[in-house]
């Protein structure tokens, strides 16, 4: 397991029965469980009907049970998230240490490389009137190359801890290229999520680091000029960033990097990913090199307005057509597609709703920078992904500290061991992604279960750690 992008198949059939179980809350128990890795063992109690003891007894034999174990993590709805994140999490040690309010050297760091963005996307939450001063160049380079350098590579997934991306474009930064090169000779399966607009062939030639990256990921804002145009409010980004991807998958120098496609399910818009298909196969009829994977997500920005349980319905025939198209068409079928944690689900027939969120009530007033944490180039530390957008009002109360004369260690360390909390204002949920969501959710739920009497490891699921 990594955070990077290896896949797991989420087409296969939805694997084993309980028809062997003869215990009828233990069925139950199980069903609840793979249908929801988020219930808590408080919840699970009252609904079973069944004291805190006897759950206790069902999770030792649950735990045990290898049969078990499988039909909870893989014949549900909730498969995406175990797979995704609940157990790679627990593997890591990272999620215990956040419940326990333990110092953990981060699992995940974001690197904010850019300065500004040519984009002026309706759901993004920069300040489109600020942009970084290019004066910081050198300096962040100095600071982002330290960072690598000081990291201590003890946790087993550390090569892919490293991700580039922002609130503003990466590629904006004369020197993103060489933050990739010095962290592929330093082991590390860098990633980068640019819009592509700069990535000509131009870019390309006097930027050759971009071909160190482990996975570069195009954003795609539309599957034509108008509906492109209609978010980016660019007039040339359609045609720009198709004309880039093609001409990087042509590039002889393209050897070991994946490169995929991320795309956004609008509410009112979803069947436009068929057109989104048609810009895969363009693509793929003029390039010999080929896109790797797409992650099809909806937006869970700052507008909240998410797809209708009755585009859900519509979205489940439409998406068993995606897959049957793919898995025959020449141009398609060697394409991993990737729905993530809310989309996912339609494609075995359950409308599960949007993405689980936290209100800003629930957020985690520590955060957990013992799993993830992003900086950007004025050497700042934030707690979440989103709180990294230059300017964006508020965002600035998550900063927890600065890297210009202290290590990621120390300001990290210094956070968890302050004991310091932020208090969450109305709207501040919207400082999250849809992982620092689930990462939120899992840090409550555990919680709430240590309170309630259950330990860490006496829950019903098997939560291995991965030790070296």
């Amino acid at each position: 397991m990594n955070f990077g992008y290896s896949y797991h198949n989420t087409l296969e059939e939805h694997r084993g029965t309980l028809d062997g179980y003869a215990n009828d809350t233990l069925r139950e128990y199980a069903t609840m469980l793979s249908h929801n890795p988020f219930v808590t063992q408080r919840e699970a109690a009252e609904w079973l009907g069944i004291s805190k003891q006897d759950l206790l007894d069902l999770n030792t034999v649950i735990r045990d049970d290898e049969v078990l174990q499988d039909y909870i993590q893989n014949s549900g709805i909730g498969k995406k998230y175990y797979k995704n994140t609940v157990l790679p999490l627990f593997a890591t040690g990272k999620i215990q240490a956040s419940i326990l309010n333990e110092y953990s050297y981060p699992e995940r760091i974001g690197l904010y490389t850019g300065f500004s963005c040519m984009f002026y996307c309706n759901f993004c939450g920069r300040n489109y009137n600020e942009k970084y001063d290019r004066k910081l160049a050198d300096e962040s380079f100095s600071m982002f190359k330290r960072m690598i350098d000081e990291d201590p590579r003890t946790d087993w997934n550390w090569r892919n801890r490293f991700r580039i991306s922002g609130g503003v474009e990466p590629l904006t930064n004369p020197l993103t290229n060489r933050i990739i090169t010095h962290g592929a000779e330093q082991g590390y399966n860098v990633q980068l999520y640019t819009n592509g607009y700069l990535l000509s062939d131009r870019y390309c030639n006097d930027n050759p680091g971009i071909f160190d990256l482990g996975a570069l990921r195009f954003s795609i804002y539309g599957v034509d000029d108008d509906t492109t145009f209609a978010v980016t409010q660019n007039e040339k980004a359609y045609h720009t960033v198709k004309e880039n991807i093609v001409n990087f998958l042509n590039r002889p120098e393209l050897d070991k990097t994946n490169v995929g496609l991320n795309y956004i399910l609008l509410p009112g818009k979803t069947r436009e990913i068929y057109g989104f298909l048609d810009y895969i196969r363009d693509i793929h009829s003029r390039t010999n090199g080929r896109i790797a994977f797409c992650t099809i997500r909806e937006d869970h920005s700052q507008s909240l307005v998410s797809i209708t349980n009755e585009e859900r319905e519509k979205l489940i025939q439409v998406l068993k057509e995606v897959d049957k198209i793919c898995a025959t068409d020449p141009l398609l079928k060697d394409v991993h597609f990737d729905y993530g944690y809310a989309l996912d689900s339609l494609r075995y027939n359950h409308v599960s709703g949007p993405l689980q969120m936290v209100s800003f009530k629930d957020m985690v007033r520590t955060g957990f920078p013992q799993v993830n944490v992003c900086v950007d180039v004025k050497s700042d530390v934030y707690l979440y992904h989103e709180t990294g957008f230059i300017g964006r009002p508020g965002a600035d109360r998550y900063i927890i500290g600065n890297m210009q004369d202290k290590s990621l260690d120390e300001v990290c360390r210094a956070w968890v061991e302050s004991g310091k909390t932020i208090t969450p204002r109305p709207g501040d949920n919207s400082y999250l992604d849809a992982f620092d969501h689930t990462t939120s959710i899992m840090i409550n739920q555990y919680r709430d279960n240590i309170a309630y009497g259950v330990g860490l490891y006496e829950g019903p699921v098997n939560l291995a750690r991965h030790d070296d």
